[in-house]
């Protein structure tokens, strides 16, 4: 880990405990689970031909994701 700059404050239980509750209220913006991080594709899989090229399609990259579900009857 770097070193903090000297006088780093760091938050009190009561204040990380109040961060995690506004993390886990805010639908827009979910905490990273290990699901997501299983599924978590590196920067050369998305842009195999590097950043001045489109990258590749969701549905190539998470076919899972994707797949069709058969339909309820």
């Amino acid at each position: 880990m770097p070193k903090l700059k000297p006088g780093t404050i760091w938050p009190t239980p009561e204040e990380a405990a109040a961060i995690q509750a506004g993390i886990a209220a805010d639908p827009d913006n979910p905490e990273l689970d290990d699901e997501y991080w299983a599924t978590a594709k590196t920067f050369r899989e998305v842009y195999p031909d590097g950043i001045d090229q489109p990258p590749r399609p969701p549905e190539e990259l998470w076919p899972e994701r994707f797949a069709k579900k058969p339909e309820a009857v």
